[in-house]
């Protein structure tokens, strides 16, 4: 494959190709509008609402029309359900959609902290502390058993799994995969803090364990923070605005850093046009 299959040639111009079976991870706050801009991408679209949270999307109706909104499947998967549940929907997804069986061109899956609480919670019970003679948990302060340093690396496999036997391939079928993660305040001492000063809000972070968080990260070329701005005057309504490069967004088209207000618009054609807009190469003829 050439370099320039990448682009689309019109007349002397390039423009950047959007290929299908995007794989995007957004970012945001509850409510920042990330559940909203999943749901308008193409149809029909299953989602992985590990949250139990995703009637959140129901006001994205006004946009993306009842017709599409009749196209989205959702099931909630409790943290009890384990990785196995998670693998079986996936596996058949997979299957379905490779014979051509399943209409599906989105995949949603929310969120990404809450996906790493069920592995890590599937560990501890795997592990068989109670029924296995001899099993090795770790310490345990009156009922609350925390977290061994094998559930970590269970959690860090079972996401590799996820990622390699399914998203990649689902992508490579021309699948979109979308994941939101929260974002939250990240406390600590200012720069300046003397040693019993309180701590204070020094940046953001992504809900999750650390390692695990950035590990997952490196999955994605398309990272997008999304906001919500709530107004100076009650009455009025909030303002919603996406990043897609810039501190925690990226992207790995040509998108303009700042923020884009999408109050009201259905993301995935404003997306798409921005997309399409943002790189178009004349070819100088000698």
């Amino acid at each position: 494959m050439k370099a320039l299959d990448l682009f689309d040639k019109q007349g002397d111009n390039y423009s950047l190709k959007i290929t299908k079976g995007q794989r995007m991870l957004f970012v945001g706050r509850s409510g920042s509008g990330k559940s909203n801009a999943m749901v308008s991408f193409p149809k029909d679209m299953y989602e992985f609402d590990i949250d139990n949270r995703f009637r959140g999307a129901a006001s994205a109706i006004k946009w993306v029309g009842l017709e599409d909104f009749r196209r989205i499947e959702f099931d909630f998967y409790n943290p009890k359900d384990g990785f196995d549940a998670l693998d079986a929907k996936l596996n058949q997804l997979a299957n379905d959609i490779e014979s051509k069986r399943s209409r599906v061109q989105t995949i949603g899956v929310e969120s990404v902290g809450a996906l790493i609480f069920l592995l890590v919670l599937d560990s501890q019970r795997k592990r068989g502390i109670k029924d296995t003679p001899g099993g090795f948990k770790g310490k345990v302060r009156g009922k609350v058993e925390f977290l061994h340093p094998d559930d970590y690396n269970y959690c860090s496999t079972a996401l590799r799994l996820i990622m390699f036997n399914y998203i990649f391939p689902l992508n490579e079928m021309g699948i979109n995969t979308i994941f939101s993660a929260w974002i939250a305040d990240k406390w600590g001492k200012a720069k300046d803090a003397k040693e019993f000063d309180p701590a204070v809000v020094i940046g953001e972070k992504l809900l999750g364990p650390g390692n695990m968080v950035e590990e997952f990260i490196g999955y994605f070329d398309e990272m997008y923070y999304f906001r919500k701005h709530n107004p100076i005057i009650p009455s009025k309504p909030p303002k919603y605005t996406v990043e897609f490069n810039g501190g925690f967004a990226k992207t790995a088209y040509p998108l303009s850093p700042g923020e884009i207000d999408v109050t009201g618009k259905s993301f995935f054609p404003t997306w798409k046009s921005l997309v399409e807009a943002s790189l178009v190469i004349k070819e100088n003829k000698v």
